[in-house]
């Protein structure tokens, strides 16, 4: 063999020799992959997650209770009491007292009518019944007499009671012409000025009674209406003191819908309070009927999933894994849901972070809110 020839062939061994070793390190590369992907699986097939992390979450544990289901409204405050004044004969007003917003006390002269012609229907009243009484004085004793007939004393004594009665409607004409306050009060609007020529009953005044106190009168639907019932407690916010609690209970429930709204209308007293307080004031109700219903309060952003009135929210076992769960919804109030069936007593219910899991994911409690508990009457 030349030495040509033998540099050939050890180039051919060795170039040999390097593909054996590159195919002897493949082999071994698979092996080592194939280890570390059924090692994976083991560890997979054991936490069931695909070795997802445990998520944090906020929960509460479902705690049913009875609780009353509010009704809210609004309203403008008013005196319970009013009313529309009026004079009940035409003339010219003459005198004019009072303005509008003025306070007024029982008795109080608010206006009059010029008196000059009841005057002078009274004076002619009044001398007639005169001439009438002395007209039967005299009839009579010529009666007795035997000088002229019962009937005509008859007539007589008839003529005096006309007389009577024209002279009493005089005198009652003149008390009509002054128009005083039938009770303590303001006087809340003033439509007639002085030298005014008014008609009988055309509105003149309207004064509110004071000694009523306040209230709010305002319309619900009849949804609301069937849990409604008087002496029910209400808190009351007015705009005019921000930030302030007022209290007071429901006067009065309409027996009937209002035929143009299809409303119920409804009265809340007010309690007494020092603040002043004055007409058409806007009043926020809230109103807590005596009747309560069993339910538990969730925030809504513990509903994973809504459909009409069903829901279904995240529960947590003991080995801390969640598991959906469906609820029946009673009512929504303020950013709460209030569910009255679906769910057992005692479950803990994943509150905030439910977004981000699903069914059989595992979970880790916040220890800020691991027995975080909602308000056991209201939200």
């Amino acid at each position: 063999m030349t030495k040509e020839n033998r540099t050939t062939t050890t180039n051919l061994f060795f170039i040999a020799g390097f593909i054996v070793c590159l195919f002897v390190v493949s082999i071994a590369a698979t092996l080592i992959s194939t280890t570390i992907t059924f090692a994976e699986t083991d560890e997979t097939a054991s936490t069931g997650l695909n070795n997802e992390p445990a998520i944090t979450v906020y929960s509460t544990i479902i705690h049913y209770q009875n609780v009353s289901q509010k009704v809210y409204a609004a309203g403008k405050l008013a005196h319970k009491g009013r009313q529309t004044l009026a004079f009940k004969v035409s003339g010219t007003i003459t005198e004019l007292n009072v303005e509008e917003g003025q306070p007024v006390e029982k008795g109080q002269v608010l206006a009059s009518l010029d008196q000059r012609e009841t005057d002078a229907e009274l004076t002619k009243a009044r001398s007639v019944y005169q001439q009438r009484q002395r007209d039967l004085r005299r009839l009579e004793s010529l009666y007795k007499k035997r000088v002229i007939p019962r009937n005509q004393m008859q007539d007589a004594q008839t003529a005096l009671e006309v007389a009577k009665a024209n002279l009493d409607l005089a005198k009652e004409q003149k008390k009509y012409l002054t128009l005083a306050a039938p009770q303590n009060g303001v006087i809340l609007g003033r439509y007639v000025e002085e030298r005014e020529l008014v008609a009988p009953h055309q509105r003149a005044f309207v004064i509110s009674d004071t000694s009523k106190g306040w209230v709010i009168r305002t319309q619900v639907s009849d949804k609301d209406i069937v849990r409604i019932n008087q002496k029910d407690h209400a808190n009351i916010r007015l705009d005019a003191y921000p930030g302030q609690l007022f209290t007071g209970h429901v006067s009065e429930v309409a027996a009937a819908a209002d035929p143009n709204t299809l409303l119920f209308e409804i009265e809340v007293q007010l309690d007494p309070a020092d603040q002043r307080l004055l007409e058409g004031f806007i009043g926020h109700l809230e109103i807590i009927p005596a009747t309560t219903k069993t339910v538990a309060w969730l925030p809504i952003e513990s509903v994973v999933t809504a459909d009409q009135n069903k829901i279904k929210l995240f529960s947590i076992d003991d080995d801390q894994t969640v598991h959906l769960q469906e609820a029946s919804i009673a009512w929504l109030e303020s950013g709460f849901v209030a569910i009255n069936k679906g769910i057992e007593n005692g479950t803990r219910i994943v509150t905030l972070g439910a977004t981000f899991l699903h069914e059989s994911s595992k979970v880790q409690l916040a220890e800020a809110s691991q027995y975080k508990v909602l308000p056991k009457n209201t939200p």
